[in-house]
């Protein structure tokens, strides 16, 4: 975390305004397992968006109109890692490649994240 690193300092300084400190939600225990209350929220942010119109309710009822398969939509909520802005990322790309199927498929989905983690490693060189 930028906030609480040690070049912290550096970067308030070269940097106007303040840094902003985004939101996380814990989707991942500390020992691996998922945490059911932050994938629920994790969830609750992707639905509200897919069912605006129904209410929170009946939107289990629902993801099956939109998810090829309701799993996908949970590991949407884990491999975002509770970064909101990683959800809807992910999310915005996976509706863009499959809103021409119908549904949303765990093939684009996997595809997507693929991409995303191929992006990631080309900044990264060996010492990271």
């Amino acid at each position: 975390m930028l906030r609480f690193g040690d070049r912290f300092g550096q970067i308030t300084s070269r940097n106007s305004p303040e840094p902003k400190t985004l939101p996380m939600v814990r989707v991942r225990t500390k020992t691996g397992e998922d945490d059911p209350a932050g994938v629920a929220k994790m969830r609750e942010m992707v639905l509200v968006r897919a069912f605006p119109d129904v209410s929170p309710e009946t939107w289990e009822a629902e993801i099956s109109t939109v998810f090829e398969d309701p799993e996908s939509l949970n590991h949407l909520c884990r491999v975002s890692g509770g970064h909101v802005r990683n959800l809807l990322q992910l999310l915005s790309e996976w509706v863009l490649k499959d809103w021409r199927k119908g549904k949303l498929t765990h093939e684009t989905l996997e595809r997507e994240i693929r991409g995303r983690r191929n992006n990631i490693l080309l900044g990264l060189d060996d010492g990271e």
